[in-house]
């Protein structure tokens, strides 16, 4: 009989590329996180070849080809920032009229001003703390970035505040005009209108509430069926994005930011930690558990953040 000979990788495991390449799609799928960070290598990866770096390529025909990888996520950040403003405006108002009473409200408004004080303090410090350390801004080359015109342009308009400025500061956070402030983004004066707004709803008879906060429900629900739709787009636009950030960029710079990436991630950390604190000891939870059942949504709401700024 004759003896069939078998290549030593079929000894490990039959036709074993196909096999890892099947066990990649199925560690990828559903994974919104690992598809995005896979998405950021690749772009990286592209942008280091149509740029500067290896030269391989005629900047103007790198231009065009980056331009073209960032439409998706040109588009993911359009559509991010159209829904965002009636989410947080919704999700606010319809959180604030879940109060059962003002008293139960105003005892709520009181502990969570106290911990978000606690919490921001406790960022400031860290932030302050890591940025003496490390001074990620030796890293980065301002000429690289082009930014010193823009630097000191800023620098001439800033000032700082005295104590007759105070009071003209504080009327501003007050939203006068309520579509001003969506068509300018200025996200603190929305958040105002909206817990001023589920305020008064909670004064408001059941009756009298009832239309408009199923007409809130309805409107957050739909703005989160658009931000699902989003998502699937996200893996390709951080793809889009990172390659034309690094073709303009390339390496030395991509380099500088990364510290300075390293170093926003490290503080996040610290605070993380500070956070899993308060989860055990006054929440009494598990902080492996909170932590996993809050990671997709976490995910989302960072995606919501980075498309405001």
């Amino acid at each position: 009989m004759a003896k069939i000979e078998v290549h030593p990788l079929e000894l490990v495991y039959p036709r074993s590329l196909k096999r890892l390449s099947g066990k990649m799609m199925e560690l990828i799928h559903k994974k919104l996180w690992l598809k995005v960070l896979v998405g950021a290598f690749f772009g990286i990866i592209t942008g280091l070849i149509l740029g500067p770096t290896f030269g391989k390529i005629d900047p103007e025909l790198a231009k065009i080809i980056a331009e073209w990888l960032a439409l998706p996520g040109t588009i993911f950040l359009g559509v991010i920032q159209m829904i965002v403003i009636p989410l947080i405006f919704a999700s606010i108002i319809r959180g604030i009229a879940s109060t059962e009473n003002i008293e139960q409200l105003k005892k709520t408004g009181i502990l969570i001003a106290g911990y978000f004080i606690l919490t921001t303090t406790i960022a400031i410090l860290i932030g302050i703390l890591l940025a003496t350390i490390i001074q990620p801004g030796n890293y980065v080359n301002a000429e690289s970035l082009k930014m010193n015109s823009e630097i000191a342009e800023v620098n001439k308009n800033v000032t700082v505040p005295g104590l007759e400025d105070i009071p003209g500061i504080v009327g501003t956070i007050l939203p006068i005009n309520l579509v001003g402030s969506a068509l300018n983004v200025e996200m603190l004066q929305i958040v105002i209108f909206a817990i001023i707004f589920g305020v008064a709803l909670v004064n408001l008879k059941p009756d009298h509430s009832k239309s408009l906060l199923e007409l809130l429900g309805a409107l957050q629900e739909v703005c989160m069926t658009i931000v699902k739709w989003a998502m699937l787009l996200a893996p390709l636009a951080v793809y889009g994005l990172m390659a034309k950030l690094t073709s303009q960029l390339g390496i030395e710079v991509l380099i500088g930011v990364s510290v300075y990436m390293a170093t926003v991630i490290l503080g996040l950390f610290f605070l993380m930690i500070f956070y899993i604190g308060i989860i055990y000891f006054i929440g009494k939870t598990n902080p492996l558990e909170f932590l996993e059942n809050i990671r997709d949504v976490q995910v989302q709401l960072e995606y919501l953040l980075q498309a405001l700024q």
